[in-house]
């Protein structure tokens, strides 16, 4: 892979500016959501829609630990030997152990799509195995910000009236028990991946069943979502992908008959000299005449972490990392001839304002192109 140099001036800037955007949002996006949820489309649609939600549940269940080293992307190759190639690359390389998982899933749907009966249950609790230090790092965080919502009915139920008017009473009463289930999480065993599976199949009817209503009655002041149900939509999400894996080799057998799961190497690390990082100077380039109305607000944003200076200061790392979408496009960009005629990226989060999209033209390398929901 082509590497960049960066050096004097030009390093400088660049990380100044990476940096800051780092610092203001360290939550580089939210769980993407092609829907297999969603409301039916034409079947050419379709067709497409599995695929990019078939890959962005790949790259999902392929992070299987939390922090950025960790983030996964991937891309589909269709070759007209009717050989498919799913191509894998994580932030910092694909470990043998999430290639082999990666690989077993794909024996299961491999089974499923040459007519055996569909096995959901088999996926789920091979994706459960591959993330299970991740889940139950989920479970323990579940654990200590869920607050039963008991007392709180009568407010839930205010605030679904007034925004969701046209709810049925039975629907806000299935919500309701839906709630009940929550609390068990208190009680459950992360050991024991049958209970783990139950517990993600109740989570992921948060998404399907009741998203409006979970968004009208956990709104925070700042309208985002609560801590907890923002767990249990990620908790969710694996028994998404199960249904999105077992769904692509329903309609398209072909495709998964032949698939196989290729790891793009993660070039080295790049290490970066301590250029001293000025915050006022940085400032004065965005608005020389605001400098102190943006200190003002970094002290906000950045409450209980030290002066605005210093907080700064201590985010230059030693080593930056490729991310594995540019990864992607790298290796296709050294080999021209493997060019996907399915120009997708599937990656496990949606890009937050303050990250960036790589869109480039259809006869050119594969893009970013997600459609969220």
């Amino acid at each position: 892979m082509a590497v960049l140099t960066l050096s004097g001036n030009l390093q400088k800037r660049f990380l100044e500016t990476v940096l800051l955007l780092k610092a203001l949002n360290e939550v580089q996006g939210v769980p993407s959501a092609h829907g297999l949820d969603s409301k039916e489309c034409p079947s050419t649609q379709r067709a497409d829609l599995l695929k990019r939600k078939f890959l962005d549940s790949f790259a999902f269940v392929c992070a299987t630990r939390k922090g950025g080293a960790n983030v996964s992307a991937a891309c589909m190759e269709e070759n007209e030997s009717g050989e498919t190639i799913i191509r894998l690359a994580c932030n910092t390389g694909v470990r043998e152990s999430v290639l082999s998982g990666a690989q077993a899933i794909i024996q299961i749907l491999t089974q499923v799509a040459n007519g055996e009966s569909v096995d959901e249950t088999s996926i789920l609790l091979k994706i459960i195995s591959m993330n299970c230090s991740r889940i139950h790092r989920y479970f323990k965080e579940l654990k200590a910000c869920y607050v039963p919502v008991g007392s709180r009915r009568p407010e839930l139920e205010r605030r679904i009236s007034k925004y969701a008017v046209d709810t049925p009473s039975h629907h806000l009463e299935s919500l309701l028990e839906w709630l009940d289930g929550i609390p068990a999480i208190q009680e459950l065993d992360c050991t024991n991946e049958e209970r783990l599976l139950e517990f993600i199949r109740h989570a992921q009817r948060a998404k399907h069943d009741y998203a409006e209503l979970l968004y009208a009655s956990f709104r925070t002041d700042t309208g985002q979502l609560e801590k907890w149900l923002l767990i249990i939509f990620k908790l969710g999400r694996y028994g998404i992908a199960s249904r999105a894996f077992a769904q692509l080799a329903l309609e398209q057998p072909t495709l998964i008959a032949g698939m196989t799961v290729h790891a793009v190497m993660a070039p080295e690390e790049i290490p970066i000299s301590h250029p001293g990082l000025d915050l006022d100077l940085i400032l004065r380039r965005l608005d020389s005449s605001r400098v102190e109305i943006y200190l003002r607000r970094l002290s906000n944003i950045w409450k209980g972490k030290g002066s605005p200076h210093s907080y700064f200061s201590r985010q230059l790392p030693d080593h930056l990392a490729i991310h594995a979408e540019l990864q992607l496009t790298s290796f296709y960009d050294d080999n021209p001839q493997l060019k996907p005629s399915f120009r997708f990226v599937g990656i496990p989060c949606q890009p937050s304002a303050l990250s960036y999209h790589i869109r480039l033209p259809p006869e050119d390398l594969p893009h970013l192109d997600h459609t969220f929901h």
